[in-house]
Parts: C-alpha cells; structure tokens; sequence
C-alpha cells in the first residue's frame, strides 16, 4: 500500500478500538506492531471490503490477449480486464446475457508456467467496461470507508490480543452499522446507469479463520 501514514493513521485507529497505545510507525519493533502488520502484507483486506462501495467507479476499454484463441462456447472473444479491476459493472451496449468472466491461462505457448487470470468474454470489439476500481492508497478512500477498515482491522486483530467475543461483537456492530448505509447508497448509485451491471468478482478475496462475515 501506498502512503504509510495515511495508513498508519487507519492502523491506529484500529488500536483504540481494541483499546491499545498507538504505533509511532508502521516498522515499529515489537508485537503490536507485528500483529497489525500481519493483515497488511497485501491487498485482500482491502478489496474484500471495497465490494460493499462504490467509490472508484471507471470506465475503460479492454484489450485482447495476444495470440489468445476464441474461447469456447457462445462468448467467443477473451478481452484483459484492467488490472486494477475490483468487480465488473457492466459492459456498454451490451445485456446482462451478452458478457461474462471467465478463467483464462493468457500466454498459450507455456501455459502451465502461467497463472488462470479472470478475462471478459463477450463477442463485440473493443468492450467499453465499467467497472469499480481497486484503491488501496489510502489518499483515495473515502471516510466511510476509513472508518469500516479500521473497525474490521480490528476484528481481525482481536483475538492476537486477548480481546474476548463480547468486546468483538460490539465491534462487529459498529462495523455492520457503518456499512449498511454504504451498500443503500451503492444501490442508489447504481440504479440509473445505462447498461446493466452485474457485480462480478475479479479480484477474490478469500480469508480463512474468520469467526464470521458480514
């Protein structure tokens, strides 16, 4: 992640949440700072929450593999999505039925050297695709969404100090009454769009150990 302290501030606010002293730095030596650290290593946290908004809308046209052949069944053209790429909304000019998100290995000469990376299938040239973006610079967030990182920093870093459920509950609370809003507001934003959108997971978030999601 980008700006550490902007991030930092986001970290210790998770700490006063859990009732902890805040970090100096990020960097800082011992294990408070180890335990918060561990959440931060890359981008899963960040992305799993940002499906609840919808800041960092784009708009952007996809352009083919190199080489790729046509794909199978009715969608036949594989296109990259941008890397940046949360979720798809839609594509333009086109329905619901009229695209999709497939697995694809994109480089066919050494195809088992190469990760399956999500491609949009869809039998026009050049889709124009709408898409939510992943912000992981801090600078770029909004509020309400400092405020949900923060508490589900938290609820993450919990159990690593002795916090009980009953202190995590009421943290699961605030988060959850945070959020609420921000998916009523993410479903008024979307209604007036001129193409339909299909929320489709790009980048998958996927967490394990987890007492419960929301």
């Amino acid at each position: 992640m980008a700006q550490p302290l902007l991030l930092l501030a986001h970290v210790n606010r998770a700490l006063a949440h859990l009732r902890e002293p805040a970090l100096a730095s990020l960097d800082e030596e011992g294990s408070r700072a180890r335990r918060m650290r561990v959440w931060l290593d890359d981008d899963h946290l960040v992305a799993w929450l940002q499906r609840s908004f919808e800041f960092g809308f784009c708009k952007a046209e996809c352009i083919p593999p190199r080489e790729q052949p046509d794909a199978r069944g009715r969608l036949k053209k594989r296109y990259r999505l941008p890397p940046d790429c949360l979720h798809v909304r839609g594509v333009e000019g086109l329905t619901v039925d009229d695209w999709d998100i497939a697995s694809a290995t994109l480089d066919p000469v050494a195809p088992d050297d190469q990760p399956a990376l999500r491609v949009l299938v869809c039998n026009i040239d050049a889709p124009l695709v709408s898409y939510s973006r992943l912000i992981t610079n801090p600078a770029g967030w909004d509020a309400m969404f400092g405020e949900v990182f923060a508490l589900e920093l938290a609820i993450r870093a919990a159990p690593s100090f002795g916090i009980g459920n009953d202190r995590i509950d009421q943290l699961e609370s605030q988060r959850n009454a945070v959020v609420a809003p921000a998916r009523r507001r993410s479903a008024q934003e979307r209604a007036p769009q001129a193409f339909p959108t299909r929320g489709v997971p790009y980048l998958a978030a996927r967490f394990t150990g987890f007492r419960r999601r929301f």
